[in-house]
């Protein structure tokens, strides 16, 4: 299987239906939750979606990386004693394990979505032979379904404690192994014929052997009865315990966030903040789309360290409409939506300053307009705005009709001959940079004509 196709069929395992033991059923794997791009390493950030569906990268013999594991499949390679050089053994933990109790911890989406102490699995027989329990902790913080932090808890304590451990020697016929995640084991000398884990592979530099490390582990790890394995979940809170009025948000600014490299900006997202609630179990919910589109574009926004949300890869020069509610914990339970606010979501702030050698002359059922882009690398385009009668405003007011919008590069002349029919016309010209950004500076003083 190509590394590519690795993928797809590993979401198709995602996608694979579990049922809980009330009939209800949920994807095998789920996942949900944040990271902090600019404090969190890359590696932490690989590990933690990984440990939430039993993942495994690993390199295909054509250098290639590829995904693996989440269920168990049968393996398709045997070692047997004739290419088996030496090994080394251990007996592993079994049931002296070093430990045996997983306390699970996930995020409950019926507690706030916050990290909850999940029923723990327990190793009951290896307990009662060792006469105490031995924790350790098991955190899956992007998985919000208590079943799948059980199944997740079941394999890991299968890996972490195997009934036997040993590193092989192999002649060539190693080689096969290279990119298997199961194989089959057959070593007479110790009554040893079952299913391995191989933990780590090496070709070793004598170009004959090759070097295996193999933990035990069998099907058994991934068979799930979900009426004996699921445990009990968390408590949910009561419905009386939910706030009867959530509060309006107040205070909503927005601002755009721009990341760069190399002083080129590279990405947009858009963050939103308002007053803090009056409870601190009230958090900030929001949702937007670009001005527009209907019901069906919102887009959750993201919940951030400082209260605020965002919503990222935006484009640049759209507009966006956005709309806040607070959320509390207690069954889920949200306040009103606030009334739509629009940004825009600008690259570039920067000006371009206005267009020169502007001329306007009124004529015979027309007026004929010129102007020259202005000197500035950013230049996108001009818009021509017009209002009736005579105006010495010096930006165009809300109300004036955009005649014509040209683009082109800095510099460049530009003519226009407009039909507003007979009357006195006050024109302006606005220049635009490649974002669509403009102000006040970017615009010409007005010119009037009278057109009969």
């Amino acid at each position: 299987m190509g590394a590519g196709q690795s993928f797809a069929a590993f979401a198709d395992i995602c996608d694979q239906t579990v049922t809980r033991k009330d009939g209800t059923a949920e994807s095998r794997y789920t996942i949900s939750g944040t990271f902090d791009m600019g404090n969190e390493r890359r590696a932490d950030v690989l590990a933690k979606l990984l440990a939430t569906c039993d993942g495994e990268l690993h390199q295909t013999p054509d250098g290639k990386i590829a995904i693996r594991g989440g269920l168990w499949t049968a393996p398709v390679i045997t070692i047997t004693d004739p290419h088996i050089l030496s090994y080394e053994f251990d007996n592993g933990a079994g049931k002296l394990a070093a430990f045996n109790r997983l306390k699970i911890t996930f995020t409950d989406p019926y507690n706030g979505y916050q990290q909850t102490e999940g029923d723990p699995w327990d190793d009951l027989a290896a307990q009662a032979l060792s006469g105490e329990v031995v924790s350790q902790d098991l955190t899956v913080g992007m998985v919000t379904s208590h079943s799948q932090a059980r199944r997740l808890a079941k394999i890991a304590m299968a890996k972490a404690n195997p009934q036997n451990r040993l590193t092989i020697t192999t002649d060539l016929y190693g080689l096969l192994c290279i990119d298997q995640r199961i194989i089959t084991l057959q070593i007479t000398e110790l009554g040893i014929n079952g299913t391995f884990l191989i933990t780590a592979f090496t070709e070793n530099g004598d170009g004959a052997t090759c070097k295996i490390a193999l933990s035990s582990l069998d099907a058994s790890a991934y068979a799930w009865d979900p009426a004996s394995e699921e445990g009990v979940a968390p408590a949910r809170p009561s419905a009386q315990a939910q706030p009867i009025n959530i509060p309006d948000v107040t205070g909503a600014a927005a601002r755009v966030v721009r990341s760069t490299v190399g002083g080129a900006v590279t990405g947009l997202a858009i963050q939103v903040s308002a007053d803090p609630p009056s409870n601190p179990a009230y958090e900030l919910h929001g949702q937007i789309r670009e001005q527009g589109q209907d019901d069906t574009a919102w887009q959750p926004m993201l919940l951030q360290a400082d209260g605020s949300v965002t919503a990222s890869d935006r484009n640049d020069g759209v507009t966006y409409e956005y709309q806040l509610a607070f959320w509390s914990a207690y069954g889920g339970t949200q306040g009103p939506w606030t009334a739509s606010q629009f940004i825009t979501a600008t690259a570039d702030t920067v000006s371009t300053g206005p267009a020169t050698g502007f001329v306007a002359n009124g004529g015979v059922t027309q007026s004929m307009l010129a102007w020259t882009a202005p000197n500035a690398e950013n230049f996108g385009s001009s818009q021509v705005k017009r209002v009736a009668g005579s105006s010495g405003a010096p930006t165009p007011p809300a109300g004036a009709v955009t005649v014509a919008t040209r683009q082109g590069s800095p510099n460049q002349s530009f003519d226009l001959t407009d039909a507003p029919g007979a009357g006195v016309f006050t024109y302006w010209i606005v220049s635009l940079n490649r974002s669509g950004y403009f102000d006040a500076t970017s615009t010409t003083p007005p010119k009037t004509v009278t057109v009969t």
